[in-house]
């Protein structure tokens, strides 16, 4: 006799293969290859570095090279991240799955004084400069 799964009542269903070794809040990904795993459904890192117009969080005097930035993060929601403030601003990844990510990123800047200036802004991966991620904006003076 032949019963399609999706025609079982409730009595009888079950639970997904593997799921008494499954970790807490985890959910199963399939491989594709008829197998998969049992992994976090979200890795999360929301921070943002205080701003207040009068008197800001942060300032970087002018230079002509790329200088790191090394304000302190404000942690939000965090879940398989750590946020490091040394040497520098970063966002480390401590889950042992491979992720897709998918990084938002404002940035605000005011010029205090000075001739029209180009400042730039660019994301890192280990030490490498993201393709793409470098961008620029024209600041005047108290814009």
């Amino acid at each position: 006799m032949t019963i399609q799964h999706k025609l079982i009542t409730n009595a009888d269903l079950h639970e997904p293969k593997g799921v008494s070794a499954a970790a807490n809040k985890t959910v199963y990904v399939a491989n594709g290859s008829g197998s998969g795993a049992w992994t976090a459904p979200n890795a999360v890192a929301n921070v943002y570095i205080a701003f207040n117009s009068s008197s800001p969080g942060y300032t970087q005097a002018n230079t002509t090279s790329d200088v790191i930035l090394d304000p302190t993060w404000v942690s939000g929601v965090i879940s398989d991240f750590t946020v490091q403030t040394s040497p520098n601003a970063r966002l480390r990844y401590d889950g042992t799955d491979t992720k897709n990510v998918n990084i938002t990123l404002a940035m605000a800047c005011n010029q205090a004084s000075g001739s029209n200036k180009n400042v730039e802004f660019a994301l890192f991966k280990n030490g490498t400069e993201i393709t793409g991620s470098r961008s620029i904006r024209n600041t005047t003076t108290s814009d």
